[in-house]
């Protein structure tokens, strides 16, 4: 991004009180919110974006060459198709969200690490405010 002057954007998304559903149902459900949060991933997002499990119940997403904008608009697409229907699970339908951060380069000179401390700081201020919400990054 920064030898080619291209957009960078991150965003980090965690799947709002799972630990809730590990505990009343059992982690084998929770793989299941798992696996199903990467299929509706996949239905909104472009062969060429990279999507990785960030850890427990985390994901990072880089929209490939996507400024602020563009990866704000990915990010309320992601929103929109996870709360566009539940989660089917052998305990029944389970209604599962997800708050967002989201932090871009912008021009600044800033490694990889710092701008996911920046997305993290995004996604503390999205839980805060009440989860199920995509929060950006502001200096």
């Amino acid at each position: 991004s920064h030898r080619f002057t291209r957009p960078l954007s991150v965003l980090v998304m965690d799947i709002d009180r799972f630990k809730q559903v590990n505990d009343a149902h059992g982690q084998p459900v929770g793989d299941v919110v798992l696996l199903q949060m990467s299929d509706r991933f996949r239905e909104v997002l472009r062969e060429i974006d990279l999507v990785c499990r960030y850890g427990g119940e985390e994901f990072c997403i880089l929209p490939s060459e996507s400024d602020r904008e563009g990866a704000l608009k990915v990010a309320e697409r992601i929103l929109q198709e996870v709360n566009s229907r539940p989660f089917e699970t052998r305990v029944g339908a389970l209604n599962i969200t997800i708050s967002i951060g989201l932090a871009s380069l912008d021009g600044a000179d800033i490694g990889l690490e710092e701008l996911l401390d920046q997305a993290d700081k995004a996604l503390f201020q999205a839980k805060t405010a009440g989860r199920n919400q995509v929060s950006c990054y502001e200096p």
